[in-house]
């Protein structure tokens, strides 16, 4: 599940959730259109304005996401899990990783942590969702 790291309350980002979740490494290397979706609900102001960064538990940043060209969550294959999601807090954003690092290598198996910021200027979110890679 999502864990929030914020001081205060703040709902800037909400409902995070990744599927599939564990997923396999072989499906993700021998199919080049194998993703793992990531969702969340932020509120419509807010959709260009989320950053997205993937760890290994070492702590080491494996790749930073470019979410702005995700925001209505098409894969290069133009598939939309959540094209009709009812987001509470007044809209979906999804974005989707494929198992790889900024160098574009698979990622070895294990345990990953995909953090999700949002910023309204004065406040800061973080929500962390973890991964498995097996």
């Amino acid at each position: 599940g999502a864990i929030s790291v914020s001081h205060g309350k703040l709902d800037l980002i909400s409902a995070v959730k990744a599927v599939p979740n564990p997923v396999s490494r072989s499906v993700l290397a021998n199919d080049q259109f194998a993703r793992i979706w990531v969702r969340y609900d932020v509120p419509s102001d807010m959709l260009n304005k989320v950053e997205v960064k993937v760890y290994n538990l070492a702590g080491e940043l494996v790749t930073k996401m470019d979410v702005t060209n995700q925001v209505d969550g098409a894969d290069p294959l133009g598939r939309k899990p959540n094209a009709n999601c009812p987001a509470a807090s007044g809209a979906c954003g999804t974005f989707w990783w494929n198992g790889r690092n900024k160098d574009n290598t698979l990622c070895v198996s294990g345990m990953y942590i995909v953090v999700i910021e949002a910023s309204d200027g004065a406040n800061i979110q973080r929500e962390v969702v973890k991964i498995a890679l097996q």
